[in-house]
């Protein structure tokens, strides 16, 4: 898979709220996800991590109101999407959260997913 369709594979899946389906299609095994300095959350690294921590979060989502993805911007082995949701969480109550996400692509996975928000 070229890093073009990979990036809008991953768009059209993530507009869905498909975000597992997206990580077990489009990652490599040994893909690393990377967390901002300041973020409390970790940064993993291997496709079965990234989906535990990605069941982790969806738990606590007690209601999606929008998910809206950005066209990728495609460079390379690399594209970005920004990414924008209105939630409501257990934890947190009603909340906008947006990011900005690097992807680098190698043999047609995803081998780097880096998080900016």
């Amino acid at each position: 898979m070229t890093t073009l369709f990979v990036a809008h594979r991953l768009v059209a899946l993530c507009r869905e709220g498909l975000f597992l389906d997206a990580q077990l299609e489009l990652m490599a095994d040994t893909c690393v996800q990377l967390e901002p300095v300041t973020s409390i959350a970790e940064n993993v690294s291997g496709l079965k991590a990234i989906q535990q921590k990605e069941r982790r979060l969806q738990a606590n989502i007690q209601e999606l109101h929008s998910i809206i993805v950005s066209e990728p911007t495609i460079v390379g082995a690399f594209f970005s999407v920004t990414m924008h949701f209105d939630l409501t969480l257990y934890d947190r109550g009603r909340v906008q959260l947006e990011e900005l996400v690097v992807y680098e692509v190698r043999q047609g996975k995803i081998v780097r997913e880096q998080f900016f928000y």
